[in-house]
């Protein structure tokens, strides 16, 4: 378990030299599109039998690697309460396919993302974990840059110590605004 907080900060740097490549303008007329993605919603999970629900943030940056299919990085934050105390960081890489359905402006997504998370247990004890999510989503076009978007998502906790209430499984549920945008040389 005493890895994880240094598997951290490499995981970080990995991301971003990903994104780094991927963002990299192009040399022909193709143009990628990139997005960041600000969501705000909840971590539910089973906590010494009880359930409960921790207050979550999350900032996604993402950019389409071939049509539909987008790699990204993110940054999440859990917190105990509300408004957002003592906030616990986390964060990884993900890998979703976006497509379009020009004609409702819809856009649903599916996604597997991986990153270390910290998490909120009980008497004030926080636990640091991998933390590997599918997450399914809808996005509804406000405009061609904004996007309104629901998302709900199944986590597994990996690496939880023994002695940690938390349950190795848990759900997400979140909302929030998506902002696109394109061009080869302005990533």
């Amino acid at each position: 378990m005493s890895s994880l907080p240094t598997i951290a900060p490499r995981l970080a740097c990995i991301a971003l030299a990903a994104f780094a490549v991927l963002a990299a303008p192009t040399t022909g007329e193709a143009q990628r599109r990139a997005r960041l993605d600000a969501q705000v919603g909840a971590h539910l999970t089973r906590q010494t039998g009880d359930m409960s629900a921790r207050p979550a943030t999350r900032l996604q940056l993402s950019v389409e690697a071939a049509g539909p299919v987008e790699v990204g990085v993110y940054m999440q934050a859990v917190a105990r309460d509300l408004p957002l105390k003592a906030p616990l960081f986390g964060g990884g890489l993900s890998l979703a396919v976006r497509p379009r359905i020009p004609a409702a402006r819809l856009r649903p997504l599916i996604q597997a993302s991986a990153g270390y998370a910290a998490l909120p247990g009980d008497q004030m004890r926080s636990y640091g974990t991998l933390d590997v999510a599918i997450i399914a989503g809808l996005a509804i076009e406000l405009t061609d840059v904004v996007a309104l978007e629901v998302r709900g998502g199944h986590h597994w906790l990996l690496g939880l110590p023994d002695a940690a209430t938390l349950h190795h499984r848990h759900w997400s549920a979140s909302g929030g605004l998506s902002f696109s945008w394109s061009g080869g040389h302005s990533l």
